[in-house]
């Protein structure tokens, strides 16, 4: 029976063997990438490689791409075929509520 195992290699969660394979990834600069800039990315496909890429490149930095809203990553897949995407990210707002210590003698007031 196969079972849902965390792949240590992409971080994904997939039964049994996981089939991800190993890409690179790469923000070009005046549409070019020098060699030394291709990074090591696991994933299923190229499209996951981008997201992850871009995710991992964006918390790693100055969240380019959040502010801009947009971005492109070049993958490179074993054979050497680079695919291009057009990277969009979105922000996401989180909230946390922390109860305020009142002094014992007052109450909130209703208005």
């Amino acid at each position: 029976m196969r079972e849902l195992v965390k792949c240590p290699r992409c971080e994904d969660f997939c039964w049994g063997n996981c089939r991800c394979i190993g890409f690179q990834c790469a923000i070009p600069w005046q549409d070019k990438v020098s060699e030394r800039s291709w990074q090591d990315v696991y994933a299923k496909e190229a499209s996951d490689a981008a997201e992850k890429f871009a995710e991992r490149t964006d918390c790693e930095g100055d969240y380019t791409i959040i502010r801009r809203g947009e971005g492109v990553i070049w993958v490179r897949d074993p054979d050497n075929k680079v695919t291009v995407f057009d990277i969009q990210a979105e922000t996401e707002p989180t909230y946390t509520a922390i109860e305020r210590q009142l002094p014992d003698t007052s109450t909130p007031e209703h208005t």
